[in-house]
C-alpha cells in the first residue's frame, strides 16, 4: 500500500441561525502533499444533540471532495447544528477520509476526531 501524506485540519466559526437553533460552521482544509493526484471522499458523524441538518436528527453524512492534484489544497465547508435549544454542547465530530488512487482503489483511510475548543 502506498502511504500518502495528506494534511487534514478543521476550523470552527460559531453562528446563530434558523429557528433559534445554534449552529457552527466547519471548514475542513485538505492538502495533498504527494507527487500524484488522488480522489477524496469523507464520511462525517456527530452525536446527540448535534445534527448535520437544522430541522431533524441526521448523525451521518458523506461528501466527495473530488480530485486533488500534487500539492493542491481545497477547503470544504459544512454546518453542525445543536437541536437542544437550552444546551451548549461541545461541537465535536468524527471524519473518515477515503483516498482513492488512479486505479480507483482505496489507497489510504484516515479516521480522525475534531472538537471545537
Amino acid at each position: 500500500m502506498i502511504r500518502i501524506t495528506t494534511e487534514l485540519d478543521a476550523e470552527f466559526t460559531p453562528k446563530n441561525q434558523k429557528n433559534n437553533q445554534n449552529e457552527i460552521n466547519v471548514s475542513l482544509k485538505i492538502k495533498n502533499n504527494s507527487k500524484d493526484y488522488y480522489w477524496y471522499e469523507f464520511e462525517i458523524g456527530v452525536n446527540d444533540p448535534l445534527s448535520l441538518v437544522y430541522d431533524r436528527k441526521l448523525s451521518k453524512g458523506k461528501f466527495r471532495l473530488g480530485i486533488l492534484n500534487s500539492t493542491e489544497e481545497k477547503i470544504k465547508e459544512f454546518r453542525i447544528y445543536n437541536l437542544e435549544k437550552n444546551q451548549n454542547p461541545i461541537y465535536n465530530f468524527n471524519i473518515t477520509m477515503y483516498v482513492y488512487d488512479k486505479d480507483g482503489a482505496i489507497s489510504e483511510r484516515l479516521d480522525r476526531n475534531f472538537e471545537d475548543k
